[in-house]
Order: C-alpha cells, then structure tokens, then sequence
C-alpha cells in the first residue's frame, strides 16, 4: 500500500517474480495489516508497524520470519548527502536509491570491504560538510 495516494502492490505477481529469480521478499505491511487480509507466510520477511490501523502505540511492531531461510547476513545503511550520487555509484558498480535528502545502500553476503571502500569514497563528495 502506497501510503502517498493509496496504490496497492500486486503482492501475487511480486511473489512469482521472486520465485521465478530466486530473490527473497521483505515487504513492509504498515499501510495494509489491519485492514486489507494479507498472508504474511508467502513471503520471506515482513514488518509492520502498529500504529496505523492495528491502532496500538508507537513503537509496537510485528515481524515474521519464514523459518526455513538460510542464515545470511545483511546490512542497510542510509547515508545523508547534499546531492543525488547514484550516477557516481552505478559508475562505480553499484546500485542504490536516494530520495529525501539521502542515499540508501543495502550490502549483503556477497559485498566484500572493497565494495564498501568504493561506496565510501564516492559518497564523501556528496556529503554535507
């Protein structure tokens, strides 16, 4: 659910594109859960926060885990910048999303320390001083 105007995901055909290129899927349910059935068991990880139509307090969540992924490890890192890099980063092999002022990177199992040390080098001329 598009929380700007309300747009809703085709959760069937993201989950068969997943499948069918072996990626994993976390969705995030906070503008749906409560109010729109979703079955969280078809996807890998999902999250919600509770304050939306669950209407509990701020800062009550819930997460689900399939159990029978394997272990990885993964790290998202949001970086505030003066300007958009993506085109300095894609020129330096890598993917990443900005949008409100900042720079999402996400690095996971197959990232190496280079791949951070290029990231980081990219992103200090995009930082504010």
């Amino acid at each position: 659910m598009q929380s700007a105007d309300g747009r809703r995901l085709d959760l069937d055909l993201l989950a068969e594109r997943a499948d069918q290129a072996g990626a994993r899927i976390y969705v995030d349910l906070t503008q749906a859960v409560g109010w729109l059935p979703v079955g969280a068991g078809r996807f890998d990880v999902t999250a919600c926060s509770a304050y939306k139509w669950l209407c509990s307090p701020r800062g009550v969540g819930f997460m689900t885990v399939r159990d029978d992924l394997p272990d990885a490890s993964s790290a998202i890192v949001r970086v505030t910048t003066t300007s958009d890099p993506a085109e300095d980063l894609r020129g330096a092999g890598m993917m990443t999303t900005s949008r409100g002022g900042g720079t999402r990177l996400s690095f996971h199992l197959t990232n190496t320390g280079d791949d951070a040390d290029r990231a980081a080098a990219v992103l200090r001329s995009h930082r504010p001083t």
